[in-house]
């Protein structure tokens, strides 16, 4: 567990280089840069990190960290960027839209009254999130992560689900983290395999977030990891399908769990039988990571 605890410090913010405005890394004396934790990074291997993650991560990393992550490989990533419209626990529109019209969105919350047609009820409210899965192997082991970033926070908060699905593969030491921000200022709530809103499945797992609810969190980061290996060699390719999904009205956690891992599933991955649990959810499209087979 303690393992699992210290990859979701690390990896909790890896490939989203835009979720808050962070002072940038200057090189000091003798050409390092000497992080929070006494590490000193060379301008070098300080831009090869910045790669990988976010400032404020960087600053956070132990020495073994700093060299692992340094001689790891990626061996698959991907970015989906998102524009979805609810009216009300209505999903209006969930569309997948391309880096550059989300970065351009605005980062602070648009709707639009309604109450003045009389053809609807309530306002239509419009956010951007971005999805970012990724697997690096180092030396024989590989370790998937993947981050959802709300650049606009939702009005409802509920139980939302983060979770993966596997094929070929075996996986341990799955943590999570939700990461809520107001302006700079950040606070991690950490979940393992012990929490609550934990599910572990023979082909995968997810974790049930319920959204910190506080009118003054301005950005929110939900994270998943895990260390996996190959466990079938009788193919070509292994896979890991990940996928985010929130909850547009209000539900329970034991309601956010009652799900099976399976192709056809929301985010082709969650299934839920029950109809009306379902159909809480936004349904949005998850990611597809492959691994090939020695």
């Amino acid at each position: 567990m303690k393992k699992a605890l210290i990859s979701t410090t690390v990896l909790v913010m890896m490939f989203v280089i835009t979720c808050t405005s962070v002072k940038g890394i200057e090189i000091q004396h003798d050409n390092c840069y000497q992080n929070k934790k006494g590490v000193c990074i060379t301008e070098k291997d300080l831009n090869k990190l910045k790669a990988y993650f976010h400032t404020s991560v960087i600053d956070e990393l132990n020495q073994n960290e700093v060299e692992k992550f340094l001689n790891s490989t990626i061996v698959d990533t991907q970015t989906k960027y998102f524009k979805s419209v609810y009216q009300g626990e209505k999903v209006i529109d969930n569309t997948e839209i391309s880096k550059e019209e989300y970065d351009n969105a605005p980062s602070t919350t648009s709707k639009c009254d309604m109450n003045t047609r009389s053809s609807d009820v309530g306002y239509f409210e419009t956010s951007y999130k971005s999805l970012t899965s990724s697997i690096f192997q180092y030396n024989n082991t590989y370790s998937f992560t993947t981050t959802l970033l709300w650049k606009i926070v939702p009005v409802t908060r509920s139980y939302d689900v983060i979770a993966f699905r596997t094929r070929h593969l075996s996986y341990s030491d799955v943590a999570g983290a939700q990461t809520y921000y107001v302006g700079n200022n950040s606070t991690m709530i950490n979940y393992g395999t012990s929490s609550a809103g934990y599910k572990g499945l023979s082909n995968g797992a997810g974790i049930s977030m319920n959204l910190k609810d506080d009118s003054n969190i301005t950005s929110f980061l939900m994270t998943i990891i895990a260390e996996m290996q190959i466990s079938e060699y009788n193919y070509s390719t292994a896979h890991v399908f990940t996928t985010y999904q929130h909850a547009t009205s209000s539900l329970t956690r034991d309601q956010s769990k009652s799900y099976t891992l399976q192709a056809g599933g929301l985010g082709d991955v969650l299934y839920y039988s029950n109809t009306n649990i379902r159909n809480k959810y936004d349904d949005m499209t998850g990611i597809e990571l492959m691994i090939p087979i020695p």
